[in-house]
């Protein structure tokens, strides 16, 4: 039985140095990075399967030639090497730009099944094969998707998809995760209550008004309750909760680490950024305890940048490390 496997092809794209623009550096190695697969035994490579195509090309869409097609029996083994390499047509608008670049090949998605018979003898496997999205993933994707399906996060009112979408299969869960969960948005204060309110499987109180001066939006009321009962958040001097303003970086943090109970073990540990002196000293041991355990690693340019707005993307990272799921999908 002959298996043709129509592979995913996904990108990522991350930690862009040097502050070039993502959008440019993203279109740049789709269309100038190219890729070689060859194949072959006990890393003797004897045949060429796809000769530097391009990755743009590729995420449109690439099926091996029957000829290049072949199978895997019971106990062979075969050797596959990847290769990437810049053509040699692109330009030096990337020069001294540093990037980090991961991609998944998955041979277990869509398939036709056939029986060899090249008479039309061949049969599809029960399902319709969709059409491969050439959607990018998120460099968060895989954290965004295990907090969708562990009922952490729902995603933004969309004019199109719901949850329910999501979960029936129906829309692209890479077209999900950046139209409606809108990973690179910046959390806000009733954002972060309602977040950690989830992850904690806190029952949401909303049985009383919140103890704050300020108007707290209907829908989180009940969130901001239990967070508050359970000691995670206690507003500002003035009596505000504030829950439109964006969260820092510290800030989430400081709050992650009381809500999941982390405990600083080497009071004397020193943290690595160059711009740890930025930190407030109310969030210092805080972020020590997030280092300590690996939650936060900070940027590549070894900065952490305690005063930064959070986003999404960076907040479902750590709250998927500190619910133990990460390591389920970091390969």
């Amino acid at each position: 039985m002959l298996v043709h496997i129509f592979s995913n092809l996904v990108i990522s794209i991350f930690n862009i140095g040097n502050e070039y623009p993502t959008d440019l550096v993203y279109s740049s190695f789709l269309s100038d990075v190219e890729l070689k697969i060859e194949r072959g035994t006990l890393f003797a490579f004897d045949k060429t399967l796809i000769d530097y195509a391009s990755i743009g090309d590729l995420l449109n869409g690439y099926t091996l030639d029957k000829k290049d097609r072949f199978t895997i029996d019971k106990g062979n083994i075969v050797d596959l090497k990847y290769t990437l390499h810049m053509a040699e047509k692109a330009g030096n608008e990337l020069q001294n730009v540093t990037a980090d670049m991961e991609f998944y090949i998955n041979v277990s998605g869509d398939k036709i099944i056939d029986d060899g018979d090249d008479n039309g003898g061949g049969h599809k496997d029960e399902g319709e094969v969709k059409p491969q999205s050439t959607a990018i993933p998120h460099w968060a994707h895989d954290c965004i998707i295990t907090l969708l399906n562990h009922h952490v996060i729902v995603g933004y009112p969309h004019e199109k998809y719901t949850i329910e979408d999501y979960f029936n299969g129906t829309v692209d869960p890479v077209v999900y995760v950046n139209e409606v969960v809108q990973p690179d948005k910046f959390v806000t204060r009733v954002e972060t209550a309602v977040l950690i309110g989830r992850a904690l499987g806190l029952e949401p109180d909303n049985t009383k008004t919140p103890p704050y001066v300020d108007d707290i939006p209907e829908w989180a009321k009940g969130y901001i309750n239990a967070t508050t009962d359970a000691g995670i958040f206690v507003g500002y001097p003035s009596g505000e909760f504030k829950p439109n303003e964006y969260t820092t970086r510290e800030e989430m943090i400081s709050a992650l680490i009381r809500a999941f109970s982390i405990k600083l073990e080497n009071s004397s540990l020193q943290l690595p950024f160059k711009d740890k002196d930025e930190i407030g000293d109310w969030a210092l041991d805080y972020v020590k305890a997030g280092y300590e355990k690996g939650i936060i690693e900070g940027y590549p340019d070894n900065t952490y940048r305690p005063k930064n707005y959070i986003t999404r993307a960076e907040t479902f990272t750590i709250i998927c490390k500190l619910k133990g799921w990460h390591p389920e999908h970091d390969k």
